[in-house]
């Protein structure tokens, strides 16, 4: 088999974020890594794959923003809550 040259093989990456960690596809074939950027298993040639892998996520949402949402989130089950505890609601009980 011919080496592939790393310019042609490094022309299209892809690489796609799971819950278990990444997998990086390119001409060269696929590697699988785990959450903490560890190659696991690879299917192709593994010197054009790194050992590890570290990916920053730079879009994260700054910590206020998160506190905003849980609020709202928390008063959207109030209301519902409040609804189900109404006459004719799912938690209203008869005294």
């Amino acid at each position: 088999m011919k080496p592939l040259p790393l310019k042609n093989v490094m022309r299209k990456l892809r690489v796609i974020i799971s819950d278990d960690g990444y997998r990086l596809e390119h001409a060269a074939g696929s590697a699988t890594y785990d959450r903490y950027g560890v190659r696991a298993e690879v299917h192709g040639i593994p010197e054009y794959f790194p050992d590890n892998l570290c990916i920053e996520d730079r879009q994260a949402q700054p910590a206020e923003t998160s506190r905003i949402n849980e609020t709202s989130v928390r008063l959207v089950v109030d209301d519902a809550i409040q609804d189900a505890l109404k006459p004719g609601g799912l938690l209203h009980f008869r005294k």
